[in-house]
């Protein structure tokens, strides 16, 4: 995990005391009474992607987020000085965040080689997938040249992503191909297009997120860290269940 770059405690904007810890992508909100329990879980995790920051008068700075929905979150500092630190720490995590996901973005344009599973019989075709920005579509075919016309896939009615084999169409594999960590589930309202990612999981699952938000009917993400605990699960999940199945074998 991202070691904090900042935390302290602030005043909201009801005047309330609160603990923040600025830590990569997130900024994380702890309330006086979670933090006396010692909980270890904040009241609220405030997402930096498409994040704005504004320092206000009398020590009060904002921080304006569009994930996962818009909302506008206040805070006063004990001293202009520390508003001000607070304002360069987060306006420095959002820039990182903005390069990071730039990133991401850029490989799914590229694209490169996936697994589709079917629906009605859970087997998967290999393809080379890639994103249609302009269209906001998931495209694929054998290979991305002039000559085939790929097949696609609007994105625009997608509801969110889920990380792991965890749709019916996985489930019904008698025996998964792909390692579980590897595999995501585009979700829309009447089906889901399921997807195992061999290399660079982490910039087509994060980088999709990333650009539907506000393309689509997207209302379902995580954030870095719980995408990053999610892949340790499931590793550690799979490698439980063979240590298990090992010892059957040989008792």
């Amino acid at each position: 995990m991202a070691k904090a770059s900042q935390r302290g405690w602030l005043l909201s904007k009801n005047g309330e005391q609160q603990f923040l810890v600025l830590r990569g992508s997130t900024l994380r909100v702890f309330s006086a009474e979670t933090k006396k329990r010692k909980i270890g879980l904040p009241d609220v995790i405030l997402r930096l992607d498409y994040a704005e920051v504004e320092a206000l008068t009398g020590q009060r700075f904002e921080v304006r987020t569009q994930t996962p929905s818009k909302a506008s979150h206040v805070f006063q500092a004990k001293s202009e000085e520390k508003t001000r630190e607070w304002v360069m720490n987060l306006s420095q995590h959002i820039a990182e965040t903005k390069t990071r996901f730039d990133q991401y973005i850029q490989i799914l344009t590229e694209g490169g080689t996936a697994y589709k599973y079917n629906y009605s019989n859970s087997k998967r075709m290999r393809r080379h997938f890639w994103v249609d920005l302009q269209k906001v579509e998931l495209c694929w075919s054998k290979a991305k040249s002039e000559g085939e016309e790929p097949q696609m896939m609007s994105l625009r009615d997608s509801v969110g992503l889920i990380y792991g084999p965890m749709t019916t169409t996985f489930q019904r594999c008698e025996n998964l191909e792909d390692l579980p960590w590897t595999c995501f589930s585009i979700l829309f309202s009447d089906r889901t297009l399921d997807m195992a990612v061999p290399s660079q999981m982490e910039s087509w699952f994060l980088g999709l997120q990333f650009y539907l938000i506000g393309r689509s009917n997207c209302v379902s993400c995580i954030t870095e860290a719980q995408f990053v605990f999610r892949r340790v699960y499931h590793k550690l999940s799979t490698s439980a269940h063979k240590h298990v199945l090992g010892i059957v074998w040989y008792l």
